[in-house]
């Protein structure tokens, strides 16, 4: 009887799924990968462009949109450290939409610090003291993870550490009082 019971149940379940077959369609897949070395990219951000529809890469760097209705979609990507990529990709009931993003490398450098006398932005030719420019060689010569490391290594400031529990750094300038240094007062 048990097995009665299994088998009619059984045939249940298959006819259900033959009067209702699942769809692929009306979604997107994709993968996001690095150019070359075929490396998965995590963390990514997807935006079908136009709309407010978005998605984040998984681990493995693959992203789905589901339940779209048919028609063209431009996806954008995004990734720290990679050049923005566009796509367009037809969406149609019938079939999933797979798209792969080959994401190129890009290297950036952000802009030389310039520690001066005074709060204003100066050109180094034109101010009346003298200014020292960080570049990003001193922070690789100092191996630095932070400005703080890579200030020691200037003259005429000091970093002090006067919270030991936080571990916040001050800089002063050699030769001034606190108020002249301390951002607060």
């Amino acid at each position: 009887m048990k097995h009665f019971i299994f088998f009619i149940f059984l045939v249940t379940g298959v006819i259900v799924q033959a009067a209702n077959p699942i769809k692929e369609g009306n979604m997107i897949s994709g993968h996001v990968i690095v150019q070359g070395s075929e490396e998965n990219i995590p963390y990514a951000t997807i935006q079908i462009v136009g709309s407010s529809l978005g998605a984040v890469s998984n681990e493995q760097g693959q992203f789905e949109f589901h339940k779209l209705p048919a028609g063209e979609y431009t996806l954008r990507v995004q990734a720290m450290g990679y050049r923005t990529q566009e796509k367009t990709i037809t969406v149609s009931a019938d079939f999933t939409a797979v798209v792969h993003f080959k994401m190129e490398e890009e290297s950036f450098m952000t802009d030389e610090v310039v520690v001066s006398a005074n709060r204003n932005e100066i050109s180094c030719k034109n101010a009346p003291v003298v200014v020292n420019v960080m570049s990003a060689k001193l922070f690789e010569m100092v191996n630095s993870t932070d400005l703080a490391q890579a200030l020691n290594y200037q003259s005429g400031l000091r970093v002090e550490n006067n919270c030991q529990n936080c571990g916040f750094p001050q800089v002063r300038i050699n030769g001034l009082d606190g108020p002249y240094t301390d951002p607060d007062q």
